[in-house]
């Protein structure tokens, strides 16, 4: 959902509304409701957001403890005073959606919801938070850390270190994350995000191709996630020309880091993801998954949980060597390191072949049914209750 989208409320008139818009008698004599929180999330992405990773967690400690997640603000300093939406998701999952003048002004907000300020735990998923430890008491710090800072400021860089010094537990979903933040803190744990439960339904399941997608000459190529300037954009096109016969589809939101990069060609289209629960008829929609991210020393921790939705659609996968996917899974997709080489490679995988087919299918499974956000969830509720 878009910024300009939304409603925002100040702090005397702001409606508490349930995930469907529908709005909630939370307003009692006038007066703002103000709930006990056991934990607060502080987060880089938004609730409907492509990455999953705080939400499932959340979503699933919620059912035992209060929570608050917070979404990045939006900073408009031609505002007067802070805005800000909330949002409830079920009875213990409350999520705010400001629109700030100043990061600063975010413990405004936080105060005018939470009655308490010694909190049992602040859980980070980005350094750009940690001014506001100060603000709130908090008895364990987590750092979550889904991907590695790409390119940071020296006030973020700053941030992180003195995060990571604070923390009282660091989870990674990168492996190659786990390694290097083991060697600057003593309680980091390498926890990598499942697939989520809706990719996980039999084919027939799933509803037939998006409307956008019905289109794009077969075969198709696909790439779903973040497009951003992690895409190895120069690789892209390179393949795209020399397949001029398949269609390369990327299919999730454009962040501003990699707009100006896309390449234009007739086989190379770019597909809004509009909802995430979409993402499986998308999947389904293409004949070769690809992971076209640039190998370099900024996306050696690029967590590799896209590679576990292709699993779950049962789609050939094509990755460049990105250093936890070829150590953990070259065993079961193909790894390629030229553009002529991801040629040949996809090639081959679009000849039908049922045996590969299904000794594919054998060897997904078994990565798949190793953990779920449930048993995720009480893996890291232990190392918060010191168990």
């Amino acid at each position: 959902m878009e910024v300009s989208e939304l409603k925002f409320f100040s702090e005397k008139t702001s409606p508490f509304i349930n995930s469907k818009g529908i709005q909630l008698n939370f307003l009692k004599n006038q007066l703002f409701v103000k709930f006990t929180f056991d934990m607060m999330v502080f987060t880089d992405t938004s609730w409907e957001y492509i990455n999953q990773r705080p939400r499932q967690i959340v979503q699933e400690m919620a059912k035992y403890q209060q929570i608050l997640f917070v979404e990045e603000p939006f900073i408009d300093q031609s505002i007067q005073k802070e805005h800000y939406r909330v949002i409830k998701i079920i009875d213990n999952l409350i999520v705010i959606k400001p629109v700030l003048r100043h990061l600063d002004d975010l413990k405004n907000v936080i105060h005018s919801l939470s009655k308490n300020t010694n909190i049992p735990v602040g859980w980070f998923s980005s350094a750009t938070y940690y001014p506001l430890i100060k603000e709130f008491r908090f008895k364990k710090i987590i750092y979550d850390i889904e991907n590695e800072l790409i390119r940071p400021s020296d006030i973020m860089e700053s941030n992180e270190m003195k995060l990571i010094k604070k923390s009282d537990i660091i989870i990674t979903g990168s492996k190659a994350e786990f390694e290097s933040k083991s060697l600057s803190h003593n309680n980091v744990h390498w926890i990598p995000s499942p697939v989520d439960d809706i990719f996980l339904v039999q084919d027939k399941e799933i509803s037939s191709a998006p409307a956008n997608l019905v289109n794009p000459e077969r075969p198709i190529i696909g790439y779903c996630g973040l497009i951003d300037s992690r895409i190895d954009f120069e690789f892209l096109e390179k393949a795209a020309i020399n397949m001029p016969f398949a269609t390369f589809v990327l299919i999730g939101p454009v962040l501003n880091s990699g707009r100006e990069k896309l390449p234009e060609h007739s086989n190379i289209c770019y597909l809004n993801l509009s909802k995430y629960n979409s993402m499986p008829s998308y999947l389904k929609a293409i004949d070769v998954a690809m992971v076209p991210i640039a190998v370099n020393e900024n996306n050696r921790f690029v967590s590799s949980s896209i590679v576990l939705k292709y699993m779950a659609a049962n789609k050939p996968i094509i990755s460049t060597a990105l250093y936890d996917i070829e150590r953990d899974y070259h065993h079961c997709i193909d790894i390629v390191r030229t553009p002529e080489e991801f040629c040949v490679t996809a090639s081959r995988k679009l000849i039908p072949n049922q045996v590969a087919n299904e000794e594919r299918w054998f060897c997904y499974n078994q990565i798949l049914n190793r953990n779920s956000w449930t048993g995720t969830a009480m893996e890291i509720q232990k190392l918060i209750n010191g168990k």
